[in-house]
């Protein structure tokens, strides 16, 4: 394939055109409120013109008069309970009690209204429906009931694994895995494709593509919403799309302090005997991973400070996280956030918003584990900080518009503990330190929406229009303490022991985004059809920046050819999508209790600093490894030991370490944006007043894949011929099968192991299309929906699914069976836990999945609750590392022994309970709470060294080796949780 650079043109032209085309709009799925649409009708069901209908709840009362169809509408509302009351000359006055409003949600209200004569007035309240039939998606909403009253480890991250769908790499027994981000993936896309969005604003990491920036105040939290798909325009991506709303002040002071304890005194102990042997086995003490203490302490208070004007909240939240891991190392958390939200409402039609949010991270230990003892973790240090402005006017019955300025400045530092020369020795134990990393992640946004509301005849249109603008650059700097590393020539998979040298490297990235979209919403009697379009605009580059040289004394060492660099910027990538959407849904029979959906979307994915950075002239830390013989056996790269007429590999450079002539690694700028298309087919009933149960199948289809970025070749890599003109196809290598290797559990297997021939392969990697490869999901979620009243709520949710590649032998280069590599059409897909703590062993990928969240209110005012989670066990591939030849600067590759999920973990439960007693004090609710989490004090394994170095010789002996199988992690044991809650 032939690869060019992008022509030196104009953009603002394009931007501009589609700008004006859409005239303004909104980002990208930020749902932070809801509507109430409202038809007043006299008895004979003909709308009702001229009806007051005053809306009263969190803010100032609002009145508005419906249009000739008897219609109001109120937008752009906060989560809470509202009521309505309707006053029309001539007719009884009507009002209409607890009607719900949810984030993401749209909240249908139909009355009669009847002749003075025959009613003089009427207060109706029954519960609002959970039915929506504007929605056109698939959506969790976690109310404040439950986040307050179900047990939890009280991170968004735990509540996630509750959507229909999603599924998560840890499992948080009590806040075990609080002190971490957690990796997930969403009906068969990853994390990357996720978004997170803190009331409305898209605060997503785009260094860390997916991921969020922030940790998070639990009880500021008023309501969560989870979309997971669907045909609404103002979602870009496949990913899960987390939307967080905080609370606000009103007109009555409200708030709440707490204070939950946990301690290792209250945990039970759960090691199994295989642990308990293998930790003993290297003089550990046997401990399993589990909480060592937790303290979690907040306040939020919010009241008006000019009443129906001018309201504060604010809130401040301590939580410590200390940890064991299953080596026995300390894991320190510390996470403190204050926040203050003002909300201002001057003349009735306009409404202003105002968000500080600082959330602050210091973890001492973090990626502590099996493999990296105390001098080898890092300390993580660097606030997150939220800043956003919004304002809204209603500028008629029929014309809405939200428009906002947001800036995240987000960024932090990972800084290894230990501070000596690196040794990793066979079993892969880091010793001494480990790499340092420093990143910096500004982000800036301006978003608009006006919405309109039009009939045409017996058809009722709800239009709305957006547009976003997005700037993020991110800079991130890696390196090593002393620049000098050795390594155990068994772990790396070489003949003799090695010592690398390291140059630090320099990612250093701008990202820029327009995005613009229109919809419409059209009602038809009992039909809805939603229909709309998005385009997205997508740009980004290298920039310049300096690589000093080196850590290490370059005086003492002048045979390693490292020199600072200044490195240049490179041409933008650019991917501009139109992206089609469409929504039907139907109510059936008289009462419209049940609903039919269907719906098509093509989502396009979000670019991140990843992608871009490929291309760059720093593209990881530049590596050199030399044979090394540790002749005093200190296992310390000393002088005199180092054979530099003997280098093993080189990672991230070129035959010349200090060329900038051109980047090692390419990016094809006339690369496709990978797409998904996506069918969902559904059904909701209504079997009881706020109580919805439903069924919802999904297919979906992605294609334009990227090749995975790195510069070692694995099953998807773009391999670069020694020219760098082409990508390497399979008849540039020869293979031999290897084997067989013992498979723990399992049949013994062979491996391909494929190698260049001589002289064909080069250095680096293409970004670019796979070609003829795509994946498959289909998934069916069952779901039931019961809304806290007359005493309980519950929601409960099961999924079966199958995530599925295709087109292997078409867009495989290398034939070799990689280890994260699939070995024939239709295998399944597993996405990888990297980067988020010690999760490297975990293969997201389980067929089935489940969960229950329920409470009861007792008499006397306890209140009963529970928490139910349960899947299949994630893949467990099996690998086994073999020397390769004939590949620049490679030493070793690793080979997957079978399908990527021939073996599994076992099943996974985990059941929580609690159990909480309310006391009232005058004006004060206290509430006294127990939890109890891992009831049944399950001891599942949830990792193990997957890295198989046992061998059978040719006449089938077995010489096993102690690390194989090895449990890196298990469920963390039965704990007890006790807390504290007061309110007003």
């Amino acid at each position: 394939m032939e690869l060019k650079y992008p022509k030196e043109s104009p953009r603002g032209a394009g931007i501009l055109a589609v700008v004006c085309l859409l005239a303004s709009g909104v980002a990208l799925g930020q749902a932070q409120t809801g509507n109430i649409f409202v038809r007043a009708a006299d008895d004979q069901g003909t709308g009702l013109p001229g009806v007051s209908v005053t809306l009263s709840g969190v803010g100032a009362p609002f009145s508005q008069v419906t249009n000739a169809n008897g219609d109001v509408r109120f937008p752009n509302l906060a989560p809470a309970s509202y009521a309505l009351d309707f006053n029309l000359q001539g007719f009884g006055k009507v009002t209409r009690k607890n009607i719900i409003v949810a984030v993401g949600q749209n909240t249908q209200i139909e009355v009669t209204m009847k002749l003075a004569g025959v009613q003089e007035s009427v207060v109706v309240a029954g519960e609002s429906s959970l039915l929506d039939t504007r929605k056109s998606g698939s959506q969790t909403n976690v109310t404040r009931v439950e986040l307050e009253s179900v047990p939890t480890s009280r991170d968004p991250w735990a509540i996630l694994q509750t959507a229909p769908g999603v599924q998560v790499d840890r499992v948080n027994v009590g806040g075990s895995e609080s002190g971490q981000q957690a990796v997930y993936v969403g009906k068969g896309s990853g994390t990357a494709q996720g978004t997170w969005n803190v009331d409305g604003v898209n605060i997503t990491d785009m260094g860390a593509l997916g991921s969020s920036p922030a940790y998070y105040d639990y009880d500021s939290f008023a309501e969560m919403n989870i979309s997971t798909g669907g045909a609404d325009a103002a979602s870009q991506t496949p990913g899960v799309q987390v939307n967080m709303v905080t609370k606000r002040g009103t007109n009555d002071v409200h708030g709440s302090a707490r204070l939950y304890y946990e301690s290792k005194k209250l945990s039970s102990t759960n090691v199994p005997d295989e642990l308990l042997v293998q930790q003993q086995s290297i003089g550990n003490a046997g401990s399993g991973n589990s909480v060592d203490g937790l303290q979690d302490a907040g306040l939020e208070v919010g009241g008006p400070i000019v009443k129906d004007h001018l309201w504060l909240w604010g809130n401040y939240a301590r939580t410590q996280v200390d940890l064991v891991t299953a080596g026995g190392t300390a894991d320190k958390t510390t996470l403190q956030d204050f926040g203050f939200k003002l909300n201002a409402q001057v003349i009735p039609q306009n409404s202003f918003t105002g968000v500080l949010m600082n959330n602050d991270k210091q973890k001492f230990g973090r990626n502590a584990g099996p493999t990296h003892p105390p001098e080898s973790t890092w300390n993580q240090s660097g606030p997150t900080k939220l800043y956003k402005a919004e304002d809204s006017h209603i500028f008629s019955a029929d014309v809405f518009a939200t428009a906002s300025f947001s800036r995240v400045m987000g960024g932090f530092q990972l800084i290894s503990v230990g501070r000596g020369q690196m040794y990793q020795d066979a079993a892969g134990v880091y010793h001494n330190s480990y790499i340092d990393f420093i990143t910096q992640r500004p982000q800036t946004q301006v978003s608009v929406q006006p919405s309109f509301f039009l009939r045409t005849g017996s058809i009722g249109h709800e239009f709305k229009v957006g547009f976003n603008y997005r700037k993020t650059p991110v800079t991130s700097t890696t390196s090593w303490p002393t620049g000098i590393l050795g390594v155990n020539a068994d772990f790396f998979g070489s003949d003799t022991d090695v010592a690398g040298f390291t140059r630090a490297s320099l990612l250093q990235s701008e990202l820029k985004s327009y995005s613009g979209y229109i919809s419409d919403t059209m009602t038809i009697n009992k039909l809805t059809l939603n229909v709309g379009v998005r385009y997205d605009y997508q740009q980004g580059q290298n920039t310049p920046g300096s690589i000093p040289c080196c850590n290490y004394d370059l005086a003492a060492w002048p045979q390693v050819p490292f020199a600072a660099l200044s490195i240049p910027g490179t041409p933008a990538l650019t991917w501009k999508d139109f992206a089609p959407r469409l929504g039907v849904t139907y109510a059936v029979g008289n009462e419209n209790k049940t609903l039919l959906r269907a719906s098509y979307a093509r989502f396009t994915a979000q670019m991140g600093s990843g992608n871009v950075t490929p291309n760059g002239f720093s593209s990881g830390v530049s590596y050199l490894y030399y044979e090394w013989n540790d002749a005093n056996k200190n296992l310390h790269v000393d002088q005199g030991e180092v054979n530099f007429n003997n280098l093993v590999a080189f990672r991230n450079i070129g035959a010349d370490p200090n060329s900038l002539k051109a980047p090692l690694n390419q990016v094809d700028y006339n690369m496709k944006t990978p797409k998904t298309d996506e069918i969902m087919l559904g059904v909701e009933h209504e079997l009881l007043p706020a109580f919805v149960v439903g069924a919802m199948g999904t297919f979906r289809h992605r294609s334009d894949l990227l090749y995975n970025t790195g510069t070692t070749s694995k099953s998807g890599d773009a391999l670069l011929s020694a020219d760098g003109s082409r990508i390497l196809t399979p008849a540039d290598f020869d293979c031999t099968q290897v084997g067989p290797f013992p498979v723990p559990n399992g049949t013994p297997q062979f491996v391909t192991q494929c190698n260049p021939k001589p002289g064909v392969a080069g250095r680096g990697i293409i970004e670019t299309n796979r070609p003829g490869y795509y994946q498959t999901y289909w998934g069916i979620d069952l779901s039931a929906t019961k809304r806290y009243s007359n005493k309980w709520m519950a929601r409960f949710n099961f999924t079966y699914s199958d995530w599925k590649q295709h087109g292997l032998a078409e867009g495989q280069v290398d034939p070799s069976n990689y280890y994260g590599g699939s070995e024939a059409d239709g295998g399944a897909v597993a996405s990888q836990s990297t980067g988020s703590g010690s999760k490297g062993f975990v293969w997201i990928n389980s067929k089935w999945q489940g969960t229950l969240s329920a409470m009861y209110t007792l008499p006397l005012d306890f209140n009963l609750s529970t928490s139910v989670f349960a899947r299949q066990g994630y893949a467990a591939p099996y690998f086994v590392r073999l020397a390769s030849s004939n590949l620049p600067g490679i030493a070793t590759k690793d080979y997957a022994l079978g399908a990527i999920d021939d073996q599994r973990m076992p099943t996974v439960l985990e059941w929580d309970l609690g159990l909480a007693k309310v006391v009232k004090v005058g004006a004060l609710n206290v509430t006294l709470q127990a939890d109890c989490f891992n009831l049944l004090n399950r001891n599942t394994a949830l990792q193990r060294q997957l890295r198989v170095r046992s061998t059978i010789d040719s006449a089938g002996n077995l010489k096993a080796n102690a690390l194989d199988n090895n449990v890196f992690e298990i469920q963390s044991p039965r704990l007890l949780r006790l807390g504290a809650r007061i309110s007003f």
